[in-house]
């Protein structure tokens, strides 16, 4: 009886630490969702898997998104082009043509200079009239004129914008890469990521789906009378479900609403959730 004793005393003072510990650990559920609306097009995840943090969990029909986001890269490729333009000042081509009609014109006053010395030695020499002189001397000045213009169309055309052009032209820029940026927001907001390492309990789209196999659901609506109002009687529903982006007054008023449209329209009772 001592030795089991003592045996007993032993196991129990053992340094052995135990394999877990025990007590409660808190966790919350986090429902996971867009802040934009649309059509479910790829569902990522199963009920009962675990996901790391940044996994995708479901992706919602971007098309739109994708379109406007293509148009604001375009939008803003146009405004940086012009603004460097009005930087740059003109093209090498539009200065050597204006270069090229400065050396004609050159050409020109010369010539009229020579005629204009020659005709006025032919007029103390009383050769020609004085009707003559007076035409060749005109010339002469007009093809100096159009020397000078040239030259100072030159000098401009060397030049970039004005500061307030190029200044205006900056916020256009800045403008354009606001709206790519918002662009590429919304997109983005089509794609939905697990924000940190989880168990998902359950998908609310394929629990919709079980619970209630008779509802029937409207995608990619373009006419509100025939896709929805329609579809409701000719299943004979009892209830039409919408969702609506919660836009009030004069934004309702002047946006329009497909949420308002089946309010409007339709004689069966409409549950609206925002």
């Amino acid at each position: 009886m001592p030795l089991l004793a003592v045996v007993l005393a032993m196991a129990g003072c053992s340094g052995k630490q135990a394999p877990g510990y025990q007590g409660y650990a808190e966790g919350e559920f986090v429902h996971v969702a867009s802040s934009v609306g649309g059509r479910l097009d790829r569902l990522l995840v199963t009920k009962g898997q675990r996901v790391p943090a940044g996994t995708p969990l479901f992706a919602l029909e971007s098309e739109n998104e994708a379109a406007a986001r293509r148009q604001a890269r375009q939008q803003l490729s146009a405004a940086e082009a012009q603004l460097e333009d009005l930087r740059s000042g003109k093209r090498p081509q539009e200065l050597d043509v204006i270069r090229a009609q400065l050396a004609q014109a050159v050409a020109e006053e010369k010539r009229s200079a020579a005629d204009r010395d020659r005709d006025e030695a032919l007029y103390k020499a009383e050769v020609i009239p004085r009707a003559r002189l007076d035409e060749t001397r005109a010339r002469a000045v007009s093809d100096a004129a159009r020397v000078r213009e040239l030259r100072s169309q030159l000098d401009v055309a060397s030049l970039s914008a004005r500061g307030e052009q190029i200044k205006a032209q900056s916020a256009n820029v800045a403008a354009a890469r606001a709206a790519l940026e918002q662009a590429e927001w919304k997109l983005h907001q089509k794609e939905v990521a697990a924000p940190s390492a989880a168990l998902v309990f359950d998908v609310l789209y394929r629990l919709l789906r079980r619970r209630y196999p008779n509802v029937v659901y409207a995608r990619n609506v373009t006419d509100v009378e025939d896709k929805i109002i329609k579809a409701a009687r000719r299943n004979r529903c009892d209830l039409i479900v919408i969702a609506s982006h919660g836009r009030r007054g004069i934004s309702r008023l002047l946006l329009g609403s497909e949420t308002s449209k089946v309010l409007a329209h339709s004689t069966i009772p409409v549950l609206v959730v925002r």
